[in-house]
């Protein structure tokens, strides 16, 4: 928010990427969320070219039917411009269905094959910044880490707390949770976030274990009661726990501020692991 100084800032300035477009362009855009019908706005006021939606929403033009769940994965149906298919995403977000509806309705829009890309998106990977979901085995032990420490502002928070409520049970025989602050203190000195619907959605979670460091400490009023929190400044210390607490079958989610340096504790359990397999 230090950038766009305000909501509609925000709103604005992504709008204005559209400005260049020719009249007979089309432009994607989600149709879920509380913001969208003003992001369209917008759009049409920067470009005459058709608007296509996607997502879970009625009336978007790629819309997600059904969803449910697989190993690692979702199988999704989906009605994109008209044509209804069905393929398996093999991301476990909540937000991955409605996402896959968008990039397969580019496809469409860019004159592919429907059936050839839905088959194709069971072997598409997530990008760093939206997660990365590990198997790690150690001795007679394994267990799975969710790394979302490059996406660490606060829908990046809300999303990890909904994938942690969903999670299958034959994945999770404990879920474990590092966190720092819920998004960047000094980015968005003075801007309002909904801490009571983190507060909520974190208790949603289930979380047998909370681990926290950096500067959660000013978030700290979201905690659900009952839940073990335990805080370390250290890093080295903060994984050396985590080594010595993992037991077979635990589920690990990190998350957190880029300036937290999160991604360490990943690299140093898979180093410490004796094999691993990135999942997505």
């Amino acid at each position: 928010m230090r950038r766009h100084r305000s909501l509609s800032g925000l709103i604005r300035h992504k709008a204005a990427v559209v400005s260049h477009m020719r009249s007979q362009g089309t432009v994607l855009l989600p149709a879920d969320g509380p913001h969208a019908s003003r992001l369209q706005q917008e759009v049409q006021r920067h470009n005459p070219g058709r608007i296509l939606s996607f997502g879970l929403m009625e009336g978007a033009d790629a819309r997600v039917i059904h969803v449910t769940g697989v190993e690692n994965g979702q199988r999704v149906k989906a009605r994109i411009l008209g044509e209804t298919t069905d393929y398996v995403v093999p991301m476990l977000e909540v937000h991955a269905p409605a996402m896959s509806a968008g990039v397969l309705l580019a496809a469409k829009v860019l004159g592919y094959s429907l059936k050839d890309c839905s088959e194709l998106y069971s072997s598409a990977r997530n990008y760093q910044t939206s997660g990365k979901l590990y198997r790690i085995r150690k001795h007679s032990m394994t267990f799975h880490l969710y790394d979302q420490t490059h996406r660490g502002y606060f829908e990046g928070f809300l999303s990890t707390c909904q994938l942690a409520a969903q999670l299958p049970p034959d994945m999770t025989r404990r879920k474990i949770a590092v966190l720092t602050e819920l998004y960047n203190l000094d980015d968005n000195v003075g801007h309002r976030y909904d801490l009571n619907r983190a507060a909520r959605l974190l208790k949603k979670a289930g979380l047998d274990r909370i681990y926290t460091t950096h500067r959660f400490a000013e978030h700290a009023g979201i905690l659900p009661d009952g839940v073990t929190w335990v805080a370390i400044e250290k890093l080295d210390q903060l994984t050396a726990t985590l080594r010595h607490t993992l037991q077979d079958g635990d589920f690990l989610l990190l998350h957190g501020v880029w300036k937290a340096n999160l991604s360490t504790i990943t690299e140093q359990l898979l180093q410490w692991s004796e094999g691993y397999e990135c999942l997505y």
